[in-house]
């Protein structure tokens, strides 16, 4: 095979015009089967030319599994909890869930006419 291709590649340079597709599908692929999916084949020519990349951490790159490991706050610590879970039990965000989770033996507060509104950040 490896005899076959060399000879292709030396005989015919439109091989190497050929070559360069088919190495970006096997890498799509192979990305492809350890869970990391790619929109075509651009995308690679697009990260390459990437100096900086920031990471929004809401369930998106991780199992969405947000834990509260710490916090500070001047409230009462019972009286902090009641709010978040209040204000939480509205929201239909990932984080909104986790914290539910979180403090789910708290009491939360009872509040009324909430609204949540959905922005589309661009």
């Amino acid at each position: 095979m490896l005899n076959a291709i060399a000879v292709l590649v030396i005989a015919c340079p439109c091989a190497m015009g050929l070559a360069t597709p088919t190495a970006v599908a096997v890498g799509l692929g192979r990305a492809a089967k350890m869970g990391i999916l790619y929109k075509g084949g651009n995308t690679f020519e697009v990260l390459a030319k990437l100096q900086n990349i920031v990471f929004d951490k809401t369930g998106t790159l991780t199992t969405g599994n947000f834990k509260v490991a710490s916090y500070e706050t001047s409230l009462d610590e019972e009286n902090f909890k009641a709010i978040i879970a209040g204000l939480e039990k509205h929201s239909s965000h990932s984080l909104a869930e986790s914290l539910r989770e979180n403090f789910a033996e708290t009491t939360a507060l009872q509040l009324q006419n909430v609204q949540e509104i959905a922005e589309k950040v661009l």
